[in-house]
């Protein structure tokens, strides 16, 4: 039991020291067009794909980052898009993808993510 608790404790005392730095993303999306925005530049047009189970994905350009989080949709009211059901990120071996499936797929949403970096000493 000594021994667990030893080793949880210094476990979260690694996990600390880990710092990331965080990047924003905003992908705008009108059905099959979306845009996106890195860092709150400009909007460009995103690359986006269309797969055979109509599920749309967009690099969203968090290439590097190790984690990532969607923080919010507008318009918040939208109850199509439920995330991890309708929409979500996913980790490529080629980046960071946000998707969107099913009536989600067909919304006018913007969505706002953060890629974390982890940060170099």
């Amino acid at each position: 039991m000594l021994r667990t608790v030893a080793f949880l404790g210094l476990f979260l005392l690694v996990s600390c020291v880990v710092r990331w730095v965080s990047e924003e993303r905003t992908l705008k999306c009108e059905v099959d067009d979306c845009h996106l925005a890195v860092r709150n530049n400009s909007f460009t047009k995103a690359d986006c794909t269309l797969n055979a189970d109509a599920r749309h994905s967009c690099d969203i350009k968090c290439e590097g980052a190790d984690r990532d989080s969607v923080i919010s949709k507008s318009p918040t009211t939208n109850r199509k898009c439920i995330r991890f059901f309708t929409y979500n990120t996913q980790q490529l071996a080629s980046g960071w993808q946000l998707w969107r499936q099913g009536p989600c797929a067909q919304e006018n949403i913007v969505l706002q993510v953060h890629c974390g970096f982890p940060e170099k000493d």
